[in-house]
């Protein structure tokens, strides 16, 4: 498939998805209209974008994105893979929102009915009053955009055959950094996490893509590098669907990483070493396992193998229900339109250097 061809899709799909008369019930967000979007060095992460997004698609009315010339690429990208969101073709003040979603670089939006204010502190010692509301950390965008989250529902009934797995990158320097995950965290890096589990000898390692097909039948606690082999969007979740236990270690430059909220939407009870970066935090032996050195995690993938049946059925049950109750956008949304404040603030996590929590200093 072309470039060209893929551009010329991208651009049918984002003038298909322009507005260019809201009605008084929709939702506008207004988000650094004069800063880029982009990755971890720009001044404002395009994945922070997406989960508020995603978070809108449960919004009674069509959300609508407010974007400056700087950043309409990004915006043609990602509109299109939402199908209730709408870019807004004409100036955003201009209209009566029923909500006005904004970090305040923007307009005021006298004529918005309610104002959601962003603000980038999302962080474990974040105190949170009436009007203060986290919103969820989300699936990987690439579930979103394939469909494959929608099979979430399905796939919590699946028979489990792996007692515990991790599957993920662990290779390379990125996974290294103990200027920020160890120094500024205080956890262990996601390669001193892998470097533990293999020097256990309790973990069976898959070698190439061509063997993942066996891992069901391995009865042993599985580690899938994807430098070796790689997992296909299309059988992430049914990978980890049939494990007990996912190992939730943290990302390349904050603890936070997809893969545990992936692992609860499904109920995949995880074995993490950040369940305060949760709110409420995660409870150890409820609806996760919590290891904070090499030694403890040895110990906890032993209690794993130890575990009864009834007991893990219990805490999967209980990672549902956590993910049902805190991190679906619809339980989100519906929190956040309940408050009868008029004015409320959105905490978020933004990934970008510039707003990540970063904690004590090395």
């Amino acid at each position: 498939m072309s470039k060209l061809f893929v551009l010329g899709r991208r651009i049918l799909a984002a003038t298909g998805s322009m507005a260019f008369k809201p009605t008084p019930n929709d939702v506008v967000l207004s988000i650094c209209r004069d800063s880029p979007l982009g990755s971890a060095n720009e001044s404002y992460n395009v994945v922070t974008l997406l989960h508020l997004l995603q978070l809108l698609q449960g919004i009674d009315g069509s959300p609508h994105v407010a974007a400056s010339g700087a950043n309409l690429v990004y915006t043609w990208k990602v509109i299109g893979w939402y199908p209730r969101a709408r870019w807004l073709a004409r100036s955003a003040d201009n209209f009566a929102w029923r909500i006005a979603v904004s970090d305040g670089t923007g307009p005021a939006f006298h004529h918005a009915r309610r104002h959601w204010s962003i603000r980038y502190d999302y962080s474990p010692d974040l105190q949170l009053d009436d009007g203060d509301f986290v919103v969820p950390y989300g699936v990987s965008p690439g579930l979103i955009h394939s469909g494959e989250w929608s099979r979430k529902d399905s796939l919590r009934g699946v028979e489990r055959n792996i007692p515990l797995l991790f599957a993920g990158s662990c290779s390379g320097r990125a996974y290294e950094r103990k200027d920020l995950i160890s120094a500024r965290y205080e956890k262990m890096t996601r390669a001193e996490v892998v470097a533990a589990l293999r020097s256990s000898d309790l973990f069976h390692e898959v070698p190439t893509a061509d063997e993942l097909p066996d891992i069901h039948r391995v009865g042993r606690p599985i580690l899938i590098d994807s430098a070796r082999a790689r997992i296909p969007t299309s059988e992430w979740l049914r990978t980890i669907a049939a494990a007990d236990f996912l190992v939730c270690p943290p990302g390349m430059a904050m603890p936070m990483s997809h893969n545990i909220i992936e692992a609860l939407g499904i109920g995949t009870i995880p074995l993490t070493n950040y369940p305060e970066w949760f709110f409420p935090a995660l409870e150890d032996g409820v609806n996760c396992l919590v290891f904070h050195d090499s030694e403890d995690l040895v110990e906890r993938v032993e209690e794993i193998l130890r575990m009864p049946a009834e007991r893990i059925e219990t805490m999967r049950a209980a990672c549902r229900a956590y993910y049902d109750r805190n991190l679906d956008p619809r339980a989100a949304i519906a929190r956040i339109e309940a408050c009868p404040l008029d004015k409320v603030r959105l905490h978020v996590l933004d990934e970008t250097y510039n707003h990540l929590p970063l904690g004590q200093k090395a």
